[in-house]
């Protein structure tokens, strides 16, 4: 009889293990893993702390491309210095700027000086923009006082209608004399809408942001705590 009940017992917890066994296996199959980069953000993020990440990621795009824009307003700067002392490589038809010049009775230095006053105000207007965007960038990744991110954008704004304004002097007091001319005038236009749009997204920052900005980083280690909660709840 011992026999047999031991191996009635044995068998009993054979099958008790087994049992535990499968309800392991069941457990860790329940166990969900999500890949936050698949997973909708507006499921597990509260909606301010996603206003806050789109506000920033919008002008972070944006400002790359003002960097970028900035350089080619540099790099038209450098030519129209070069206008100044190299005036021929710039001209398409020499005929029509010399009737130009007499007929407008033109100073002998007066091209030279405006070309080099043109492209030094560009390069100084451009380096200024460039200066103000890399502050925005720092703003946009570390944080910090929003009044400095506020005086950036107010400025460079102010200079880039001043610049604009400029070129539309040059277009209308010197025609298409110099064919940087045009070119000078189209791309500070497209660079106004462009600071207007920086300008935009910039003041989104400024008015709904604390004095003291957080960091993006910050931001986002929120937006994995929020989506870490959010997998837990599932597996429960």
């Amino acid at each position: 009889m011992n026999i047999i009940n031991n191996g009635r017992e044995y068998k009993n917890d054979e099958f008790n293990n087994i049992i535990y066994k499968n309800e392991d296996v069941n457990k860790n199959e329940k166990n969900i893993k999500l890949e936050i980069s698949k997973v909708d953000s507006s499921l597990y993020v509260p909606k301010l702390l996603m206003i806050r990440l789109n506000r920033r990621n919008n002008l972070k795009n944006f400002s790359i491309f003002f960097f970028l824009f900035n350089l080619l307003l540099l790099g038209l700067g450098i030519l129209y210095i070069d206008a100044s002392s190299h005036t021929r490589r710039y001209i398409s038809k020499g005929d029509d700027f010399w009737n130009f010049v007499f007929e407008n009775k033109l100073k002998s230095k007066e091209l030279v000086l405006i070309f080099s006053f043109t492209g030094i105000f560009e390069i100084f207007a451009s380096s200024f923009n460039i200066m103000n965007g890399l502050v925005v960038m720092k703003h946009i990744f570390r944080g910090g006082l929003k009044i400095r991110l506020s005086f950036s954008i107010y400025t460079t704004m102010i200079i880039q209608i001043i610049n604009f304004g400029f070129s539309f002097f040059i277009i209308i007091k010197y025609n298409l004399i110099i064919n940087l001319n045009i070119f000078l005038l189209v791309l500070n236009g497209i660079h106004l809408l462009n600071t207007l749009i920086f300008f935009y997204y910039t003041r989104k920052i400024i008015v709904k942001e604390d004095d003291y900005m957080l960091s993006l980083n910050t931001l986002l280690k929120h937006k994995v705590d929020y989506f870490s909660e959010y997998e837990r709840k599932l597996n429960n």
